[in-house]
């Protein structure tokens, strides 16, 4: 009787552990709403559905339909700086980025002047991610940017993306 027990409460937490959220979507759990300067977009599942059955005409040299086949959500968000550090913001997304781990790969990091940009890509099964951050400008008119893309993302859909664009 104990090890029923223990397998009924193992397969009720087993739904909230598969659920676990990335740091980055804890983020903009928190962040989303916090401030009159912060920007935020969720793109749903079902709006991915809808967007790849319209269809695009032959003209288009991606294929926007392989862009977004096996996403969950997208999650857009942008900030100043200044209000960023105002209300600890920057703080938390500088935890975040810092202790990353193995975790999340690192794929391209741009330094550009006071331009930054870096891409990462975390593939766990079904649940991967492709964060992009980037900080933009100089002084008090610095911003922040961030794009989660989460879903059944894999190195073969990239690739495919990649040669997409490339015409290949």
């Amino acid at each position: 009787m104990k090890n029923f027990w223990m397998s009924v409460a193992v397969l009720c937490i087993f739904p909230v552990m598969a659920a676990a959220q990335s740091p980055f979507e804890k983020f903009y759990e928190k962040w989303s709403d916090a401030d009159e300067y912060v920007t935020s977009v969720y793109v749903s599942h079902e709006m991915l559905d809808f967007i790849g059955e319209i269809g695009f005409s032959d003209d288009e040299d991606l294929d926007a339909a392989l862009m977004i086949k096996g996403l969950d959500h997208i999650i857009i968000m942008s900030v100043e700086e200044v209000p960023m550090l105002n209300i600890g913001m920057k703080t938390d997304l500088e935890k975040i980025t810092d202790n990353l781990g193995d975790e999340y790969k690192e794929l391209v990091r741009v330094n550009d002047g006071d331009d930054k940009m870096t891409i990462y890509y975390n593939e766990n099964g079904t649940e991967s991610e492709i964060v992009l951050i980037s900080l933009s400008g100089s002084g008090n008119y610095r911003e922040a940017n961030i794009i989660l893309f989460a879903g059944d993302i894999t190195k073969e859909d990239i690739k495919g993306i990649v040669s997409a664009a490339s015409g290949e």
